[in-house]
């Protein structure tokens, strides 16, 4: 890892634990720089707002995630890309993080992070389709962490196939 990805990731993992401690509004760049041992310098050269360093943390989560399970849409089929999905979704790791953006009022940032992806997922789709999986599977993922993760990932899925002739319906056709 090069010397401006450590900062980055230094600075990001500062900002979440100081949202363990603090309400978003609270926490300021001089918080972050002194959390992260970096300077304010270091925060202007790598980003632009706090926002942009909390949507950068979820991003590198997201491309760790896929690029250690080779998750892939293109090449599973549907119900067992969202089985999937919805397990590293429910990992300790993910459930800490999306608890703690709840709680703070940030979970919107985890919706930019899903459409940002299907995008990239899926660039072949017009963009009414990826906008229906991707808003589709943040409002499922989202009343799942509400409901305290009472479902496992393969009862959520089966829902979605249940309530309609969904199983039968390509979105890649």
């Amino acid at each position: 890892m090069d010397r401006k990805e450590f900062t980055k990731r230094c600075l990001a993992e500062a900002l979440i634990e100081l949202l363990k401690e603090h309400e978003y509004h609270e926490i300021s760049i001089n918080d972050i720089t002194n959390k992260s041992g970096f300077s304010r310098m270091s925060y202007y050269r790598n980003f632009k707002s706090v926002d942009e360093i909390l949507d950068y943390f979820l991003d590198i989560k997201t491309t760790e995630h896929i690029e250690n399970t080779n998750l892939n849409f293109d090449e599973l089929p549907l119900e067992e890309y969202m089985i999937r999905l919805f397990n590293f979704l429910g990992s300790p790791a993910c459930r800490e993080i999306s608890s703690l953006l709840i709680k703070r009022g940030l979970f919107d940032h985890v919706q930019k992070q899903f459409d940002r992806r299907f995008r990239i997922s899926l660039p072949r789709l017009k963009s009414y389709y990826y906008s229906f999986i991707s808003g589709g599977i943040f409002n499922a993922y989202k009343l799942w962490v509400c409901n305290g993760y009472s479902e496992t990932p393969e009862e959520i899925v089966q829902s979605f196939f249940q309530f309609s002739r969904f199983s039968n319906f390509s979105f890649l056709e």
